[in-house]
């Protein structure tokens, strides 16, 4: 098993010359990184963000690549961008259809998604949500939650935000009602 302290320890020392990516058995990435110094710092920025995962990745037995750490690093962005309590940009968001998505995607990855909830629709028998620039696949969601409370059935869920809400009754309305007047 790596260390995290250590893999730290040598990125910080040497990781103008690739010694912690030689720790981590990324020799490729560790001559790399020694003759472009860190690739130019860039791959040290990188790797002082995601090094904890790469380590975490190393010790459930998978070798991490550079690819791996621009998404590692892209996934920690997106966790950012997704973090309750920041304040939305543009038009306001209906917050009783915002929800958060943990989503596997066709090339099997994981992802934290917030999706603003705008069309949910069968296609080819199979059930899908959209935000109206993306589509996700409901039997590929992990998880949902809305609020910070998990919703445990996405398909009732999913059924209530169909449903169209009845219109509000206008105080005309209920005057008549109570005089008896159905016109």
């Amino acid at each position: 098993m790596k260390s995290n302290t250590v893999a730290y320890l040598l990125l910080i020392f040497t990781g103008l010359f690739g010694g912690h990516k030689f720790y981590l058995k990324q020799y490729g990435l560790g001559i790399l990184y020694f003759f472009t110094g860190g690739l130019l710092l860039y791959g040290l920025l990188i790797d002082l963000v995601t090094l904890g995962k790469q380590v975490d990745e190393f010790n459930k037995g998978r070798i991490v690549g550079f690819k791996d750490c621009l998404k590692m690093a892209r996934d920690i962005s997106n966790q950012y961008k997704n973090t309750p309590g920041k304040k939305p940009s543009g038009k306001p968001q209906d917050r009783s259809k915002t929800i958060v998505i943990e989503y596997e995607d066709a090339s099997g990855n994981y992802s934290d998604r917030t999706v603003e909830i705008k069309r949910v629709y069968k296609k080819n028998g199979e059930q899908y949500i959209s935000d109206g620039d993306r589509t996700f696949k409901v039997d590929r969601i992990i998880s949902m939650s809305q609020g910070g409370k998990s919703i445990d059935d996405i398909e009732a869920f999913l059924e209530s935000l169909k449903k169209k809400p009845k219109p509000e009754t206008s105080a005309k309305d209920m005057a008549a009602e109570a005089m008896g007047d159905s016109s």
